[in-house]
């Protein structure tokens, strides 16, 4: 046993010490899964920790070993900055605090933090009031962020505290199949109604899966990542299908509706506070959701380290939702900037807009205005221009690239008059 603790910190061994774990466990000999479990875990740094947790997800759920997986699961929490205390406890480098939630995934153990659950009223960031503000950015780096000009947002809306993750894409696949809760299926099967009346069938979007899930779900780990590959079609079908879940659930009010955002909403979403300042139509006024800067420290404080999953955070890939909590923007929405771009409802008009911008869904009453469609934060392949809230760029809908996400707004009623 001792042997084999000296050499956890070398890569080479890594496979002999989860097979040895494995293989003791499989037998009567749990107790010494037990020790090295134990002697991992006493090594009290980052990399035997994660390497325990390893072992314990290829054991799976063994009664003898749940104490150690308590723990395990514990101090992930705590190193991926999924715990209150995060600011002085997290670990600085991204990459590492997204290697402890992927592993807490596939441990199953990071389903009830609040903004994963569609549900639950803590699903939303905080609400956001009407009012003008200046969209845009004159002095930007790109010319369709020019110019800058005052729009006004008329309704009162929230949006998801995250973008849409694999583990609840797949609740509306699920439900595309007949299966799951029955208001999800009857959701579905609305939606399937609406696309007969249109002369089309699942099979026409290839039933709304993932490019990227290498079968009927998502890799191991990764129900927490953003789903990516995602057609501007397959995203208003998600959002089409959650309006008539949560409306069957009772979850929406009377004059409530669930979509994605406009370009507009997302925009003062990001940069904005939730209730406008007043007077300067940019006062309040953030470059990036979190402040002005973006910091690229890897190490030393957490909240020193960088703020988003761009190229910079060197993770190479999505990153679990949640692990960026210094980067949320003043309403609570994370993710804002990297990560996944975020499809918009909306078609890439030439700025200033002349009137108001309607959403448009998988199918609406309103003209089509052009062939492509906003999106918006930059992603984890992109570099820092491209995450501020002004940046903006714009694709087919029938796009599904590995970078391309969305998230959920929820559209509250106006106060009767």
């Amino acid at each position: 046993m001792t042997f084999l603790l000296e050499r956890s910190g070398d890569a080479r061994w890594r496979e002999t010490l989860l097979l040895a774990a494995g293989y003791w466990s499989n037998g009567q000999q749990i107790r010494k899964t037990e020790r090295l479990l134990r002697g991992l875990l006493d090594r009290r740094d980052p990399e035997n920790l994660l390497l325990a947790a390893a072992a314990l997800a290829d054991v799976g759920a063994v009664e003898d070993l749940a104490d150690l997986r308590d723990e395990a699961t514990a101090r992930l929490r705590v190193l991926a900055a999924l715990t209150e205390d995060w600011r002085s406890a997290a670990h600085p480098d991204p990459a590492l605090r997204n290697r402890a939630a992927t592993m807490l995934d596939r441990l199953d153990a990071d389903t009830e933090r609040p903004g994963l659950d569609l549900t639950k009223p803590d699903y939303w960031a905080n609400r956001i009031e009407p009012g003008t503000f200046s969209m845009g950015d004159t002095n930007g780096k790109y010319d369709d962020e020019k110019p800058q000009f005052d729009y006004t947002i008329r309704r009162p809306y929230a949006l998801a505290r995250f973008p849409v993750t694999n583990r609840q894409y797949l609740l509306f696949v699920e439900s595309l199949a007949g299966r799951g809760a029955p208001e999800a299926v009857a959701a579905a099967n609305q939606l399937k109604d609406l696309l007969a009346q249109h002369g089309e069938n699942l099979e026409t979007y290839e039933g709304f899966r993932p490019r990227f899930w290498p079968g009927a779900r998502y890799r191991a780990g990764e129900g927490n990542h953003p789903v990516v590959g995602m057609t501007w079609y397959a995203a208003t079908a998600f959002a089409w299908w959650a309006d008539a879940w949560l409306r069957a659930l009772g979850v929406l009010k009377e004059g409530e509706e669930v979509r994605l955002p406009t370009e507009a909403e997302w925009e003062r979403a990001a940069a904005y506070p939730p209730t406008l300042p007043g007077g300067d139509s940019r006062a309040g006024r953030r470059e990036y959701p979190w402040g002005a800067e973006l910091t690229t420290a890897t190490s030393g404080s957490m909240i020193a380290s960088i703020q988003a999953n761009i190229d910079e955070s060197k993770i190479g890939g999505t990153s679990v939702v949640g692990i960026f909590p210094h980067g949320a923007a003043a309403c609570g929405a994370e993710e804002l900037s990297g990560n996944v771009w975020e499809w918009c409802s909306t078609p890439p008009l030439k700025y200033p807009f002349k009137g108001e911008v309607s959403a448009e869904s998988l199918y609406t009453k309103n003209k089509r205005a052009g062939g492509t469609y906003v999106l918006r934060g930059g992603s984890w392949y992109v570099n820092r221009a491209l995450a501020r809230c002004a940046c903006r760029v714009d694709y087919s809908p029938d796009y599904d690239l590995v970078v391309n996400g969305f998230r959920l707004a929820r559209l509250f009623s106006l106060p009767s008059s």
